[in-house]
Order: C-alpha cells, then sequence, then structure tokens
C-alpha cells in the first residue's frame, strides 16, 4: 500500500514537471512569435511612402511648431503608429498621421486642362500624359510646380488595374494578415508573380488575384446609380467614368463607398 502511493506520488511529480515543461515551450514559441510580428511591423514602417495632407501642422521632434502644410501638398516620409516623419526645409520634422491620407493612384490625361483650386488656367495636361494624386469628388488633386492643382476626373483614366473583391484576407509584403476586403470593395494595382499588389491603410499588400473580378472602364451616358436594392444613390452626368464588371444586365462598381450597380445599357 505504501510502495502504490509512493508510486502515484512520483508519478504526480512527473506529470507535473511535464505540464510546467510544456506550458513554459508555449510561451516561449508565442514569445517567438510576437517578435516576428513586431519584427514585421517593423518593416514595413521603414519603407517610405508618399502621402498628401489635408491640412495639417508640421512639428519638429520635440513637438515645437515648423509650420503647416495646406490641403493637397505632398510629402515623402516614414511612419509609425502615430506620425509621420520627413524633412522639412532641411531639418527632421514629423506629421500627426490624422492630417495625411495615402488614397494616391496614378491616371493617365486624356488632354485636360490643369487648373487651382480657384479655377483659373495654370496649363494643358496633354493625352498619355500621366500624373499621380488622389480623386476627390469630380477633381483629381495633384501637385504642379510645387502648388496644389486639379483636374475633371471625366478627362483622365486610372494608369493601373482596378480589381473588385469578391472577399478575401490581405497579407503585407511578408505574408502576414493584416486585414480582410468584404464583397465589392475596389482596389487599384498590378499583378506580379501570381499576387495583386496594391496600398492597404498606408502598407504595402498583396492579394490572391482568383479572389477578384477584373474591372472594365465604363462611361456613363446618363445613369442613376442604384444599391444592390434598387434604391437611388445618385446620378452620373454622360460622359463620368467609372470602373466596374458587367453582370447580366447591370455594372456593379463602387460608389460613396458602397456597392452599388448601373443598367449597363445607360453606359458605353
Amino acid at each position: 500500500m505504501r510502495e502504490n502511493k509512493i508510486l502515484r506520488n512520483f508519478l504526480s511529480f512527473i506529470l507535473s514537471l511535464g505540464l510546467v515543461f510544456l506550458l513554459g515551450l508555449s510561451n516561449f514559441a508565442l514569445a517567438i512569435d510576437q517578435k516576428d510580428l513586431d519584427d514585421m511591423d517593423k518593416l514595413d514602417y521603414n519603407i517610405e511612402k508618399t502621402y498628401y495632407s489635408i491640412g495639417a501642422n508640421v512639428r519638429d521632434l520635440d513637438n515645437h511648431k515648423l509650420g503647416y502644410l495646406h490641403k493637397g501638398r505632398y510629402i515623402n516620409g516614414r511612419e509609425d503608429k502615430s506620425y509621420v516623419y520627413f524633412t522639412y526645409h532641411g531639418q527632421d520634422a514629423k506629421v500627426s498621421k490624422n492630417f495625411l491620407n495615402y488614397n494616391l493612384n496614378t491616371y493617365a490625361s486624356k488632354g485636360v486642362n490643369i487648373r487651382d483650386l480657384s479655377g483659373n488656367k495654370l496649363a494643358y495636361l496633354k493625352a498619355g500624359t500621366t500624373i499621380k494624386g488622389h480623386r476627390q469628388g469630380k477633381y483629381i488633386y495633384f501637385t504642379y510646380n510645387n502648388k496644389t492643382a486639379r483636374i475633371d476626373r471625366s478627362f483622365a483614366r486610372l494608369n493601373g488595374q482596378s480589381y473588385t473583391s469578391k472577399g478575401l484576407n490581405v497579407r503585407n509584403i511578408h505574408g502576414l494578415k493584416i486585414g480582410y476586403l468584404s464583397y465589392g470593395r475596389v482596389i487599384t494595382g498590378y499583378e506580379k508573380n501570381d499576387l495583386i499588389h496594391f496600398n492597404y491603410n498606408n502598407i504595402p499588400a498583396t492579394v490572391d488575384p482568383q479572389f477578384t473580378i477584373k474591372n472594365k472602364e465604363f462611361i456613363s451616358r446618363g445613369a442613376n446609380v442604384r444599391d444592390l436594392k434598387g434604391k437611388k444613390l445618385g446620378y452620373l452626368k454622360a460622359g463620368e467614368i467609372l470602373d466596374g464588371y458587367k453582370s447580366k444586365d447591370y455594372i456593379y462598381f463602387e460608389y460613396q463607398g458602397q456597392r452599388a450597380r448601373v443598367l449597363s445599357k445607360f453606359v458605353r
């Protein structure tokens, strides 16, 4: 009896040691995984990107104000979780990410006047000339001769491929999942090494093309825009451009941040 009790105590002790050892290995593995995640994030932050301002104070690294970036001005810098760091008049500076955007695309002109924000003509952009800017409303904004300028987006086209998501995971350049694109979300990018490369929340990212639909460019003849239940959302004037895909009698595309459609007979 006494020998059985000693044996049971010995086995319990061995099992306890094994459990502690396994928990230790598990925690060690989690620590390694977390370190890998942190290192990957740091690699993303070390990539210099182009941003445009929506109106932002510029500060030095001690948080003293140095100047102001007017809406539409561009900077090249590197980000952390709160700021973008760049060179401002020859010195190190930073801007809060809350006042910057990164939704930049390359556009090819169809032949269009360049105007300042008051509508005054600055120059003419020949057909085929490319610019890098962001779309807001009916205009594309970009920098021209160190000033914020704009062109009518009806006279420019995206110089890159547009895709509609079928619902897919988004991964950074290291293969780590960083988000999800729901069905109907539209991105613009290019295909390389069997992946679509694009920018996702300020981070260079990739998605699997088999879970996307390749969009085409359509020109409105004058069409009502409706949601998928038929509710009217807006109107596309004749000549306005949309990127989408055709399914049966409709063209599906993204309109003001949501999935929408127009009758295909009203576009060309």
